[in-house]
């Protein structure tokens, strides 16, 4: 991006902050799952550092990417994003 910005834009799944709860073999990947305090301040943790590191850090929920309204969602974002970097369309 413009002035030397630097980005992350991460997708976060139930693994960000929760544990699979002894998954039988076949089973669903999406089914019995355990919140998990520990995961999830691991994350924010990371976040942080990326942030003292200079980089601005956009986390989107992976549930938001599975609602139909996910292509206007995304297209919004990436549009104000650009625009907030002074990357926008010269038309």
């Amino acid at each position: 991006m413009n002035h030397r910005t630097r980005a992350v834009i991460e997708i976060d799944g139930i693994q960000h902050y929760a544990r699979p709860a002894g998954r039988a073999a076949g089973q669903r990947p999406d089914t019995d799952w355990l919140p998990d305090p520990g995961r999830y301040a691991s994350m924010v943790a990371e976040d942080r550092e990326l942030t003292l590191q200079g980089y601005e850090v956009y986390r989107i929920g992976g549930q938001e990417l599975c609602d139909a309204a996910a292509p206007e969602m995304l297209t919004a974002f990436f549009e104000r994003l650009l625009r907030r970097h002074d990357h926008t369309d010269p038309s």
